[in-house]
């Protein structure tokens, strides 16, 4: 999967023909506003200069799941008349997978060498898988009620600033630090598992390090 979405980022950028591209990566941090903690995870990309002032950036980013530390109850259907009453609790584990994409302003030494500082804005795509861990029950007494769910996905679409810095080394490459603030004005969920998780709260916060290799000029 790695390497395909970097085939996919480094051939997107490509054709523009005239242009630097890098590749970045490094670890990320996502934090959601009122959630326990954050997500933790890494990210890929490709960034494409325009010239030394100006450049065209894309990253994915992929969060494995974290779960969430408060239970939920919910109440058990029985399975015959005489089953008496009873509940389970359950957790839920959250995962994010984020496509961000816009355009960067440098401020200093520019795109390529020395230190600068950079911003911009940026469109967000996000995609949650929302999964929830039931306490062992008696599955001959009982079963889950009609529409309670074991896992949910949500769709999201918003908008985002960012702002960084970054050191490059002719002959080595680039480190980097960014971050961002996303608002998604959208999201789509396929059930009611949305509700169980606070790592969906808005405004997002995302915090990201890395190391940018500038592989090739263009023709």
């Amino acid at each position: 999967m790695l390497r395909n979405s970097l085939f996919l980022i480094a051939f997107i950028f490509s054709l523009n023909a005239s242009a630097q591209f890098g590749v970045t990566i490094g670890p990320t941090v996502v934090k959601s506003l009122g959630s326990p903690k954050a997500l933790m995870g890494f990210h890929i990309g490709g960034e494409l200069s325009q010239d030394d002032e100006s450049s065209y950036f894309g990253r994915i980013s992929f969060m494995p799941g974290s779960t969430e530390a408060s239970l939920n109850e919910i109440a058990l259907t029985g399975n015959t008349s005489s089953a008496p009453y009873a509940t389970t609790s359950f957790t839920t584990k959250t995962n994010f997978t984020r496509i961000e994409g816009g355009v960067r302003y440098y401020l200093g030494d520019g795109y390529e060498t020395g230190l600068s500082a950079y911003g911009g804005s940026k469109l967000v795509i996000a995609f949650n898988k929302i999964k929830a861990d039931y306490t062992p029950y008696d599955e001959v007494l009982y079963r889950l009620p009609d529409g309670a769910a074991t896992f949910g996905t949500v769709f999201g679409f918003g908008f985002g600033l960012q702002g960084g810095v970054k050191y490059g080394i002719i002959g080595l490459g680039t480190i980097y630090f960014d971050a961002g603030l996303d608002y998604l004005f959208t999201q789509n969920a396929s059930n009611g598992m949305w509700q169980f998780s606070s790592y969906l709260n808005q405004p997002l916060f995302s915090f990201n390090l890395g190391f940018r290799k500038d592989l090739f000029i263009g023709r």
